[in-house]
This record gives C-alpha cells, structure tokens and sequence, in this order.
C-alpha cells in the first residue's frame, strides 16, 4: 500500500479538466488543483492492509508539506483518494490550458511594478520634453552669466545716470542714479555693449565682453568730455585662477598670470591661455579698451569631471533606470514563463 504515496504521480488520476499520463514520474500535482486517484487489488483487502494505506496517506503530509487529503474511501477491493496542494503564500502556480506552467504574480507585486513602469514612463517622457523644449537631454540649460554695466564720466569717475544700455543690439534698460544696471542670463560667449549718445560727450565706444559661465563680470561704458579728444592707448591687467597660466594678447606671449598692466591701443583685443597640466585650458576672451582707463579679466582654470547642475549628473541615469525598470515590467512575466516551460 506505500504506492499510495504516489498517488497522482504515477497512477491514473482525473483532476479538473487536467490529464495526467500515468506512465510520466515527473508529472506533479500544482498547488490549488483538486485530485482523485484509485487504486484496485486483485483480491478482497485485509483489515491490517487497509491500516497501512491510511497510516500512508496520513504521512502523505511529511513527504508533501503542502498535502491536503479531502476523503480517503475504502471499499473491498478499491481505495479511493481524494486531496490538494496547499499554495504556497508567496506566489501560486497555474497550468493553461495548454498545459503549459506559469507563475502567478501575486497581487502586491503587480502594484509594485505598475507603480514603477509608470515611473519609468513619467522619466523617459519627462526626459522627450526636455529634448523637444530646450533641445538638449545628457547637458543641463546653455550657460549663462551676468553683467553689471557702469556708464561713467572719465574725468570724474563719477556714474551717469538714466542712460539706455543695448546689449547685441537689445534695448536692456536705463541706469540708476549710482549710473549702473545689471544684465542678468546672458549667454555664454561675446556680447556688445553700447550705451547710448550722452549731451556734452563724445560717443561711447562699444564694449565687446565675454561672458563666462556663472560669473558676473563689470563693463564700463566711459563717456569722454567733447572739450578734449579721446585717448588713444589704454591698459589690461590679466590674471588666472587657481593656477598660473600663460597668457596671449592678440596671439602674443606675455608670460604667465599675473600680466600687466599691458598699455594697448583702444579697440577690441583677444586674451587666450596657455594648457596646464591636469585642469581644463580658458575660452579666449574678447576686452575693449578704452582710451587712458585700466580694464581687467580674470579666467578660470577648471578640474575635469568637477561637480554640475543636478540634473546633468542625474538625469541621464534617470532616463536609463527609467527606461531598464519599464523593460523589466512588461518582459518579466514573459520571462517567468519561459523559466517555467524549461523546467
């Protein structure tokens, strides 16, 4: 009577609507399906014969944990069987109708990853509107900078005040009583500042400026009295940070930083810088001089890989962890059952 423990394994069973061939040992029997196997003797069952059968089924339970005998019938010659596979409670196993397994992903995990395959979702469309507004997605926004503009008197030093200042051409605003106004996100690069024709001054000359990414830099628009004529030369102090670099005006060496001051005809100039080993070299910069007044720059040597914005360190892996997270949710399930159907 022990072959009672394979009931349903390797003996005719007939289950809820599945076939189970009788000749196949590895046919198992799946959490949730009802079985009922039979077994026939030859002859008619002894009393001690039927207590071994029960004995063995009841320790049908040590060899199968999650055994659930429904009835066991004993008749003369026939000892009928009836029981489950308990599921297990954290996932259950279902067989389609085509027999193939597959498991079933409990409701909480479902959640789970709806939860994050709308996340991902939400990242990579949030990362499509980046691309289609500000025309980038792996960069943070175009650079900018600021300027405060000072239109002053030469000979007293002194600001001028409700002058229009132009910036490439755009009116930006009028100064204030102290002669100054600030320009603020301009973007990385040269612009032109003008100011505009002051009663008992000679015009101003435009002031071509580099603006440099997060600084503030200061243009002076000097206004020269119409008694007496412009000065023709003037003067550059350049000086580098945090290293000393070597400096170029208008394609000629001057040494490393600190230079000056360097006396210069009035008119626009080119400042370049020397490669030093380890840091990232200056943008050339474009400075106006202006006859008998001293102007100043000062450029940065930067460290590669130095810290940016929030969003060009972590948008990218956003977008891909997005992107990997709302693969896995839609191929998991698939993948669960072409495990299953290898096994």
């Amino acid at each position: 009577m022990s072959i009672l423990h394979e009931v349903g394994f390797q003996y005719p069973c007939r289950t809820q609507g599945v076939a189970v061939n009788p000749d196949d040992e590895d046919a198992i029997v799946l959490p949730g399906e009802v079985v009922e196997g039979s077994i026939e003797s030859s002859y008619d069952l002894p009393t001690i014969e039927s207590g071994l059968a029960i004995s063995d089924i009841l320790r049908m339970k040590n060899d199968y944990p999650g055994f659930v005998l429904h009835y066991a019938k004993f008749e003369t010659r026939r000892i009928t069987v009836q029981f489950s596979m308990a599921p297990p409670q954290n996932r259950s196993l279902t067989r389609s109708s085509d027999g193939i397994t597959a498991i079933s992903i409990p409701l909480v995990w479902q959640v789970v990853l709806a939860i994050l395959a709308i996340a991902g979702i939400i990242v990579v469309a949030t990362g499509a509107v980046l691309k289609m507004t500000r025309g980038y997605v792996w960069s943070p926004p175009p650079p900018v900078g600021h300027a405060v503009v000072h239109a002053k008197d030469h000979e007293t030093g002194l600001g001028i005040r409700n002058v229009e200042i132009y910036v490439d051409g755009q009116h930006e605003g009028t100064t204030t009583s102290s002669g100054s106004i600030k320009v603020e996100n301009l973007l990385e690069g040269d612009h032109l500042f003008e100011g505009e024709i002051v009663e008992g001054y000679h015009d101003p000359d435009p002031v071509t400026a580099t603006i440099v990414k997060d600084k503030q830099i200061t243009i002076d628009l000097v206004y020269y009295p119409d008694d007496a004529p412009k000065p023709t030369t003037g003067y550059l102090y350049v000086n580098t940070s945090p290293v000393n670099g070597e400096v170029f005006i208008d394609a000629t060496s001057y040494g490393e930083a600190p230079v000056g001051p360097v006396k210069l005809e009035r008119g626009k100039h080119y400042v370049a810088f020397g490669a030093v080993d380890g840091y990232i070299t200056p943008d050339q910069q474009t400075v106006t001089i202006q006859g008998d007044e001293t102007s100043s720059i000062v450029a940065e040597y930067l460290i590669p890989g130095g810290d940016g914005a929030w969003y060009e360190k972590y948008l990218k892996y956003a977008l891909i962890g997005g992107g990997a997270i709302l693969g896995a949710a839609l191929l998991l399930p698939e993948l669960i059952r072409a495990l299953r159907r290898r096994e």
